[in-house]
């Protein structure tokens, strides 16, 4: 009897099988290969001869993921917490002399700003660059929208700065504006010391500003930021505020919690209730906690005791 239509004989299932798994192959090749495309692929390297004489040493090298720690001896945790995705390094040389360019791609713009507020330092700008950065002799640190870069030489030459500013420049010209980041709106402007303004997102970010305990004590997991900044008491006093704002009530009332029940060692609880805690530090400092709804806020090194 002929086939009706529609059906499929043994011979023509099995060949249809095939061609499923052929196709479920080509699409599965595929995707390897979309993962495999480095993830700055629009990103622009400067080539040879950016500025006089400069030329490429061999090919850009690519770390992804956990192969940051083959490049970074020591912090790449720092730059997981934050949300890293991938480094591209390039060296250029000119005789002797050797300037080494590391674009690190976070996974969005206040990402890469925690981070180069966790590296540079007091800002020390310097001429040639519109975009925030901090620079010396020995290396540039560079944030735009969720690039934060380094610019390294190794010498230390001041001579090699203008080289370093070529260089800064052209790579940022591949790289597009970001969304502004809104996290420090959260901070009160008043008494607030300059360039005092951080981002955490985890244990790393936080640890050093002020052990409140041991591991991921806010319960912040890479994932929620909190804003950190200093504030002016008067000439001789200074204390640093905390604030995060959790995704939903619970998860604030979960940290509140987690921080109260395992408060470091040498803190020393002084109040508590339903909406805050007071601590005492090892130095006769105080710090206060206090819970509203999906806001934790959290101020340290205060040299009176607190009203709860």
């Amino acid at each position: 009897m002929p086939p009706r239509r529609g059906v499929r004989v043994d011979g023509d299932v099995a060949r249809w099988n095939e061609d499923c798994t052929m196709r479920r192959c080509i699409v599965l090749i595929v995707c390897l290969l979309l993962l495999s495309i480095p993830l700055q692929a629009e990103l622009t390297l400067p080539g040879d001869g950016f500025s006089g004489g400069w030329v490429r040493s061999g090919e850009p090298m690519h770390f992804v993921g956990l192969n940051l720690f083959d490049h970074i001896d020591g912090g790449a945790e720092l730059f997981h917490e934050f949300g890293f995705k991938e480094l591209i390094v390039q060296e250029y040389v000119k005789g002797e002399e050797e300037i080494d360019l590391e674009v690190y791609q976070m996974d969005g713009p206040a990402p890469a700003l925690g981070l180069y507020l966790m590296k540079c330092g007091r800002e020390t700008p310097t001429e040639g660059l519109s975009v925030r950065h901090s620079a010396n002799k020995y290396q540039f640190t560079i944030v735009k929208n969720a690039s934060y870069i380094q610019v390294n030489s190794f010498s230390g030459d001041t001579t090699l700065i203008p080289v370093m500013v070529a260089l800064s420049k052209q790579v940022l010209e591949s790289i597009p504006e970001g969304e502004p980041v809104t996290l420090f709106e959260l901070l009160p402007s008043e008494n607030l010391i300059d360039g005092s303004a951080r981002l955490i997102r985890g244990q790393y970010g936080l640890q050093p500003i002020f052990t409140l305990g041991s591991g991921d004590i806010l319960k912040l997991g890479g994932k929620i930021f909190g804003v950190v900044g200093g504030y002016s008491l008067n000439e001789e006093n200074a204390y640093t505020q905390i604030i995060i704002p959790y995704p939903s009530k619970e998860e604030a009332a979960a940290a509140f919690v987690n921080l109260a029940e395992n408060l470091d060692s040498y803190l020393t609880m002084q109040a508590k209730n339903d909406a805050g805690f007071i601590f005492k530090d090892h130095k006769e400092r105080f710090g206060i906690v206090k819970i509203d709804k999906d806001l934790l806020t959290i101020k340290v090194n205060l040299p009176e005791k607190p009203v709860l």
